[in-house]
């Protein structure tokens, strides 16, 4: 894309997100911007461009290497020129989350003795947690959540599965799984776009410099979040009411480098995922905002 100082600031913003989510959805991949206690990590900058909720300018990308796979989507993604992400599929999953204590939406301090005791019930729980085949709900979780964060620097908002009912069984560990938003979502939908993220390996090449690259051994997985909302068209008599959708954040699957994947396939993972009632018999257009 060409620039000179006559170019337009918006048309030029506009059009650099628009090719680069037509050639590249690992755009998707971003998290909170906060941490816990509701502290702002990075200062947003783009707030004035009016920039959809897909470019990620509510939250704040990771900074690994990051790659898409889309191989179920069963056409090419696209942008059109009011800058909705089209992304048409018949997989997709709905999942109910949970406010996290110690994230954003529920804000902890520090100073509460609830945040100590996330140190300590990690440090006596990890080791046994991944063994157990029915474990205390949030205890499985605080193992995601502090996962999520050293692989991420990102921390968790939510969490999936939903609490399980008084007096019914809790979920496995293995199901529970951190989610980091930039809003508040109870029903989320999952889409067959699959994020792997490659940590970086640094090695020290002089005294004084730094030699950084991908690590190909040591990658996670991730998949983007979005939420439903409707769009009301004014033009229209009687008004028209319009299925759209936010992107608001990443589900984190984890990596099969520590056992929490079976596969590192990118299709068997997200068959693993998209199965049962996660797969439709018609094909879906999400239209993105």
């Amino acid at each position: 894309m060409k620039l000179d100082y006559k170019s337009d600031v918006q048309a030029a913003f506009h059009h650099f997100y628009q090719t680069m989510a037509t050639h590249d959805l690992s755009i998707l991949c971003f998290a909170s911007n906060f941490l816990p206690g509701g502290t702002k990590v990075l200062a947003n900058t783009m707030g004035n461009n009016r920039l959809p909720s897909w470019t990620g300018v509510s939250g704040r990308h990771l900074t690994e290497r990051v790659t898409a796979i889309t191989s179920f989507l069963d056409s090419p993604h696209f942008v059109d020129n009011d800058m909705l992400l089209h992304v048409p599929t018949k997989y997709y999953k709905i999942i109910s989350v949970t406010p996290y204590d110690f994230g954003y939406f529920s804000p902890v301090s520090h100073d509460d003795p609830r945040w100590g005791c996330q140190k300590v019930m990690f440090e006596e729980r990890s080791q046994s947690i991944r063994n157990s085949d029915s474990v205390e709900e949030e205890t499985a979780f605080i193992d995601w959540a502090i996962k999520l964060q050293n692989v991420s620097t990102s921390f968790a908002t939510h969490y999936y599965p939903s609490p399980p009912a008084q007096g019914k069984e809790c979920a496995s560990a293995m199901e529970t799984r951190p989610l980091s938003l930039t809003e508040d979502c109870t029903e989320c939908v999952l889409l067959p776009i699959l994020l792997k993220a490659y940590k970086f390996l640094v090695h020290p090449v002089k005294e004084s410099s730094l030699l950084k690259h991908p690590d190909n051994d040591h990658h996670h997985y991730y998949l983007p979040v979005f939420k439903k909302f409707y769009y009301e068209d004014p033009t229209t008599t009687p008004i028209v009411m319009y299925e759209r959708y936010f992107a608001i954040g990443i589900y984190y699957l984890g990596t099969p480098y520590f056992g929490d994947l079976r596969s590192d396939d990118p299709n068997e993972i997200l068959n693993s995922v998209f199965q049962g009632d996660a797969v439709h018999d018609e094909v879906k257009e999400f239209v993105i905002e």
